[in-house]
């Protein structure tokens, strides 16, 4: 959905490693069941039982628990472009901060 991002996707919509999805709505769904609530509903019991006083800190420590071993594992047996990789990275980090964000305020 970010016009910088989506460009440099196109860029690589032909590599091997980059699935393409035929049918959009299965795509979002799995993003945002699979890829959204079940990791905010395992975030949101773990937090419950860390209780951090710092959201940005809890943030930074899923990412070392949820972000950094899912890249490493992708980058290193897959050919998923280097490039790309790097942007699920940043996404995933700060989509980590932003919800640890907001469970650390309610």
């Amino acid at each position: 959905m970010n016009p910088l991002v989506a460009k440099v996707y196109r860029g690589f919509q032909n590599h091997p490693s980059v699935k393409t999805w035929k049918i959009q709505w299965e795509y979002l769904l799995g993003v945002f069941f699979i890829a959204g609530f079940i990791p905010i509903f395992f975030i949101d019991v773990i937090y419950e039982y860390l209780s951090p006083v710092n959201g940005v800190l809890f943030g930074f420590l899923l990412c070392g628990v949820r972000m950094i071993p899912r890249c490493c594992d992708m980058w290193m047996q897959t050919s998923y472009p280097d490039t790309l990789l790097f942007i699920e990275l940043v996404n995933g980090v700060m989509l980590s901060v932003v919800i640890a964000l907001m469970i650390s305020l309610l």
